[in-house]
């Protein structure tokens, strides 16, 4: 791995880890369950079903990075999940 793409991935972690992470955090705790997993209006998404599929997408980049052969079968439709 080039030095370019080892600061690239030491930046990335940071910023998700100890910025938007937090931030994240911060506005989800001001929400009760209730309002995490309502869904809005023409089927939109709920809060914590948009909050999933982030995650979704934050692991498989990751897994993809640690290992550029991965593939997935499938795509990430079924992650907008509503409890």
């Amino acid at each position: 791995m080039d030095a370019s793409m080892h600061e690239f991935k030491i930046i990335s972690k940071h910023r998700m880890y100890d910025q938007y992470l937090v931030k994240l955090r911060a506005c989800i705790v001001l929400l009760d369950e209730q309002v995490l997993w309502r869904v809005g209006e023409a089927e939109t998404n709920s809060i914590g079903g948009i909050i999933t599929h982030i995650m979704v997408h934050v692991r498989r980049n990751a897994a993809k990075l640690m290992d550029p052969t991965i593939t997935y079968k499938q795509g990430m439709e079924d992650s907008f999940i509503n409890l």
